[in-house]
């Protein structure tokens, strides 16, 4: 991990993820367009996810289902399929789809970019010649293209109010994880350690639990949107810290 190659990966993926943003929002003009470029982006996510049957297959005659393609056991995994989610909607006023889009933008972006700068399977073979691990990289930096572009394209405010949207996506995070846990526990499986709720994800920094993360990422999540409205907003203080600002979605 961090050698050569994975370095000219990320730099590569970065410039040419702010390239097509910096095209979208230029060319784009509505909504709607808007929207259809982030669908595009997340159904070609989706696609990557699931393309080692059809490369095992067809090089194979046969194909294994990985744990990851059947159940959406690491952050990324819901993400991702929120990303199809949010696209769905027709009415993006109303507080589901705020909750969704907002913790994408933000939670979603950090998760993909963790996953894509951290990624486990390119750091046990670090190589972009076996298709598995490339794929991951790659599904990884199309999720990140489609959480960044939703803020970028004004499809998400980046506000106060994010602070709950991110907590809530925590949430899901957490009872996602419980259930995908007790599924296995049922069944007589082998711990898969979904959310990392079982064992922290860095057996080198074992006080970084889930529950330790997620306390960091309100704090950053409540630093970034106070900052952000105080400076590019250009808000009071005063406006910024009432109630009505955290809560309000239809601000």
């Amino acid at each position: 991990m961090f050698g050569t190659t994975h370095i000219l990966y990320l730099l590569i993926s970065f410039a040419l993820s702010a390239i097509l943003i910096y095209l979208g929002k230029r060319f784009i003009k509505t909504e709607d367009g808007h929207m259809l470029a982030v669908r595009i982006v997340a159904i070609i996510t989706v696609l990557l996810h699931i393309s080692p049957l059809w490369v095992d297959y067809l090089k194979n005659g046969s194909a294994e289902v990985s744990s990851v393609m059947l159940f959406p056991i690491h952050p990324c995994n819901v993400c991702m399929w929120l990303l199809v989610i949010v696209t769905v909607f027709r009415r993006r006023e109303g507080v589901a789809y705020r909750l969704i889009a907002e913790f994408l933008c933000l939670g979603g972006t950090v998760c993909g970019v963790i996953g894509l700068v951290f990624n486990e399977n390119f750091g046990n073979n670090p190589t972009l010649a076996d298709w598995e691990i490339f794929k991951g990289l790659l599904s990884h930096s199309t999720m990140i293209l489609g959480t960044v572009y939703l803020g970028v394209a004004g499809l998400v405010k980046i506000r106060l109010r994010n602070v709950v949207s991110v907590a809530a996506g925590l949430c899901l995070f957490a009872l996602d994880g419980a259930v995908i846990n007790g599924i296995y526990s049922l069944a007589g499986l082998d711990p898969c350690n979904s959310m990392y709720l079982i064992e922290p994800p860095f057996a080198n920094m074992p006080w970084l639990t889930t529950p330790v993360i997620g306390i960091f990422a309100i704090l950053i999540a409540l630093i970034f949107t106070v900052l952000f409205e105080r400076l590019a907003l250009k808000k009071k203080c005063k406006e910024i810290f009432t109630l009505k600002n955290l809560l309000d979605f239809k601000a």
